[in-house]
């Protein structure tokens, strides 16, 4: 048997883990799968917040390239903000 914690591996007829100590009943089963969709929503919003960041400054920065006139930084900002608005779409429609 593994333990959901550790995953270490145990003895079939073990009441706690070997390795940690943790609970090998059905009570900590439970509840590691209940913590689990939490952060997956968590790392989502983070992944999403840093994607909206990156297009509205890679968009920002092609605006402020283009009026000081380098427009090698301005394609580079461009594909900048283009990727990271990409990313913030499929993001948005992937919930």
């Amino acid at each position: 048997m593994e333990c959901l914690k550790c995953g270490a591996k145990n003895r079939e007829i073990a009441r706690f883990c070997d390795n940690c100590g943790a609970n090998m009943s059905g009570e900590l089963a439970e509840s590691v799968q209940l913590e689990r969709p939490r952060l997956h929503s968590l790392m989502k919003l983070d992944w999403l917040l840093r994607f909206i960041s990156m297009a509205i400054l890679g968009s920002a920065l092609f605006i402020v390239s283009l009026l000081w006139d380098m427009s090698g930084f301005a394609l580079l900002f461009l594909c900048i903000g283009g990727i990271g608005w990409a990313f913030t779409l499929y993001m948005l429609s992937h919930r």
